[in-house]
Formats: structure tokens, C-alpha cells, sequence
């Protein structure tokens, strides 16, 4: 299927006029309910990454490493914890500075349960 010049215009306003959306997120271990809490500028991208370390059973982060091998991916889910939705004229340096912010503070709010 080929797509003409006009409808690859319109497409790629579409994708530009998207509402984007970032996530404070946790990769959390089902058997003790602590997490590793990480922020993404996309939450899709976030829980396609997730998908994608699970389904290859390959560790998303080094401090994991060592309970996804013994555990297997299946011990992990991702779970956002609050998402963020950038400003029509924000700058991107600052959304995600916003987004290094709320981890820091859910990280606090989280302390023992935090890995």
C-alpha cells in the first residue's frame, strides 16, 4: 500500500499534534512488592519496552539483573504510578526535568519499598 503525498502531510500533523504523555513508572517485584521506580517521556514506549524485556527474557535494568535470572520476567510487572502530560509550549528539557522531579518524589513517598 502506498501512501501519497498528501495523506503522509496529514499523517505525520497527526503524529506531530499527539498529545504526549510521560509516566513516573515501577518495575515491580510481584513476590515482595518492592520496585524500581524510573520515569520515561512516553508511557507507551515505557510499557513496550517493558513487553519487549519480558517476552525476550532479557533484564530491563542492572540492579535486577540477579532476581529476573533467578525469578524469570514473570515475577515483574510494570506499574505506572502517575502520568504527565506536556504543555503545549513546554520545552522538552523541561518536561522531562518535571518528570526527574516526580520520580525523586515518589521515590520518597515509596522509601521501603523501593529497590
Amino acid at each position: 500500500m502506498s501512501v501519497d503525498k498528501t495523506q503522509k502531510k496529514e499523517l505525520l500533523q497527526a503524529y506531530k499534534g499527539r498529545r504526549r504523555v510521560g509516566c513516573v513508572y515501577g518495575l515491580r517485584h510481584r513476590p515482595t512488592g518492592r520496585m524500581l521506580v524510573q520515569h520515561d517521556a512516553d508511557v507507551q514506549s515505557a510499557r513496550n519496552r517493558f513487553r519487549f524485556f519480558a517476552s525476550t527474557n532479557t533484564c530491563p535494568h542492572p540492579c535486577l539483573r540477579a532476581l529476573w535470572r533467578a525469578e524469570g520476567p514473570q515475577a515483574f510487572e510494570l506499574v505506572v504510578l502517575e502520568e504527565l502530560e506536556k504543555g503545549e509550549e513546554q520545552e522538552e528539557r523541561a518536561f522531562r526535568e518535571d518528570l526527574k522531579t516526580l520520580e525523586a518524589l515518589w521515590k520518597e513517598k515509596l522509601q521501603g519499598q523501593v529497590l
